[in-house]
């Protein structure tokens, strides 16, 4: 039972993977743009980000009686910028494609909100290794 769970789920992922690549591409040939991109993804994470350490700053800033006006700053920042993104996905899109667009895209935000740090820190490994390329070779005769 605990395999046709695990193919269940692996199932699931694939099809929601599958229809969030068919979106995206239709949107990038009507609109000229993509609900995933890099961009949209660094941009989530730095969001995200704001929003978790924003989150804990006033946390920690609530047990020890300390300035909790800097972690609202956090979470306000975060959420101001994308609300922001938002509104720019509906005025680049139609009403159907902005609002399929968003619930993905705050999928994803909640996602990086649960876990913010950790997919920064390995959003940058990530482009750290991904930038170190092998440096041509010349043959000198």
């Amino acid at each position: 039972m605990l395999v046709l769970k695990i193919f269940g789920i692996f199932l699931v992922v694939c099809l929601i993977f599958n229809g969030i690549s068919e979106l995206n591409k239709s949107c990038k040939e009507k609109f000229n743009r993509s609900f995933i991109s890099a961009e949209v993804i660094g941009f989530q994470l730095v969001v995200g980000t704001l929003i978790f350490v924003g989150k804990s700053w006033y946390k920690s800033a609530l047990t020890n009686n300390g300035d909790i006006l800097n972690g609202q700053l956090l979470i306000g920042l975060g959420i101001i910028s994308g609300i922001g993104y938002i509104i720019h996905l509906y005025k680049t899109t139609n009403f159907v494609y902005g609002t399929v667009g968003m619930i993905i895209i705050l999928i994803f935000l909640a996602l990086y909100i649960y876990v913010g740090i950790y997919f920064v820190i390995f959003y940058i490994f990530a482009s750290i290794v991904t930038s170190i390329a092998a440096k041509p070779t010349r043959i000198i005769k």
